[in-house]
């Protein structure tokens, strides 16, 4: 069954020659490193994006010399879609977030798997995710 706009023959985006897209990142033991994007996703022309849901996940595996900012987000631009902060120190601390998003990207905009740690000596477990539904626009 499609379902159309009420008022105008346009479709919705999910009756839209829809495609799912996932990006994801994921790696054990990981040392401290400088803002680094993990994986990128650009709309292409022509079509549109939803960003349907997003999870993000750091375990402290080794416990660092000097504890430092530690961070795994989801961003568009300056916008974090998920913003995941770290500064614990103990062998197995974890945090993780799991959102539905539902943010609209455009053509040629971009979504990124970012992480950081600042941190001195030590090693973390890093799991980012991004559920997208393209679309014809």
């Amino acid at each position: 069954m499609r379902v159309g706009f009420p008022g105008g023959p346009r479709l919705e985006y999910y009756d839209r020659n829809p495609q799912e897209v996932s990006i994801t990142f994921g790696a054990a033991d990981i040392a401290p490193h400088a803002t680094t994007t993990r994986a990128t996703y650009t709309v292409p022309t022509g079509k549109k994006a939803m960003v349907m849901s997003g999870y993000s996940e750091m375990l402290r595996k080794t416990a660092a010399t000097a504890v430092g900012n530690s961070y795994a987000i989801i961003k568009r631009a300056a916008l974090y879609l998920i913003g995941l902060f770290m500064r614990k120190n103990t062998v197995g601390d974890q945090v993780n977030e799991a959102i539905g998003i539902n943010a609209m990207l455009l053509a040629g905009q971009a979504l990124e798997l970012v992480t950081s740690d600042a941190s001195t000596a030590g090693t973390i477990d890093y799991e980012i995710d991004a559920h997208i539904i393209e679309f014809n626009a």
